[in-house]
């Protein structure tokens, strides 16, 4: 079993450890999909454990030699993250087991956040209604690409945010796929926000708000976004029929 862990939860090692073991036992599950996250509780501390599901086997191959695995991924990913201002749970730490010889199960450490909204709040909801978050998540966007960073699953799910002293903050989660140090012009950074949801106007209203503050011509680039959005959720649907369509009008 391979074991990395922040310089500041070095503390944590036994409870690391132990993680694999008690993983299906910890009691408050927050998501279970492909993956599944579940809330550990340290001393004091408060922390969200993902279990990456088991990869097939080429992938199990490829993690376990020429690719880093998911969690290693995301563990790496965070501290860059982190060190460039950009908000995300702080990595505590990573865990690789392996069968065989091969990747088997892995898992990604985080300090648990309590960001109370999540930007699937726009699906549904006119642009009067959400107007100040749109803008705010664009501008939000603007600054990470100018980072020259690229979060390569930037879904609604994954951006979270929260309202203080009259201003939103944002918040990075599943970051086990991103790039950095990339040059994001504008079609990079329209088919970044293919998978969006929200009605037509409101997307619109976030393309055109980025594109003013990037100097990109905005009905150029609203276009880009409109024309990325649909070939993403149109493909998504045929794959998956029994979801809701989420490209609203």
């Amino acid at each position: 079993m391979k074991i990395e862990i922040h310089p500041s939860a070095r503390d944590l090692l036994p409870f690391i450890e132990r993680l694999p073991a008690s993983f299906d036992a910890l009691e408050e599950c927050i998501y279970k999909g492909r993956n599944e996250i579940r809330i550990a509780r340290a001393g004091e501390r408060e922390l969200a454990v993902k279990s990456f599901k088991i990869p097939h086997l080429v992938n199990r191959v490829a993690y376990t030699f020429p690719r880093p695995s998911k969690a290693r991924r995301a563990y790496r990913n965070a501290t860059v993250l982190l060190e460039r201002g950009i908000p995300t749970p702080a990595p505590v730490a990573y865990i690789e087991q392996k069968s065989g010889g091969l990747l088997s199960r892995s898992f990604y450490i985080c300090e648990r956040e309590h960001y109370p909204g999540i930007l699937r709040e726009l699906h549904g909801r006119p642009l009067e209604q959400v107007r100040e978050l749109a803008a705010a998540f664009a501008r939000f966007t603007v600054e990470l690409h100018r980072r020259r960073v690229l979060h390569l699953d930037y879904s609604p799910g994954n951006i979270l945010h929260e309202r203080r002293d009259d201003r939103y903050y944002f918040c990075l989660v599943d970051v086990n796929r991103m790039k950095f140090d990339i040059e994001i012009n504008e079609r990079v950074a329209a088919f970044n926000l293919r998978k969006l949801w929200g009605k037509r106007e409101t997307i619109r209203f976030i393309a055109a708000t980025y594109a003013r503050e990037r100097g990109f011509d905005e009905r150029q680039f609203e276009k880009r976004v409109e024309r990325y959005r649909q070939r993403f959720w149109t493909r998504f649907t045929r794959k998956h029929p029994g979801k809701k369509y989420l490209h609203e009008q």
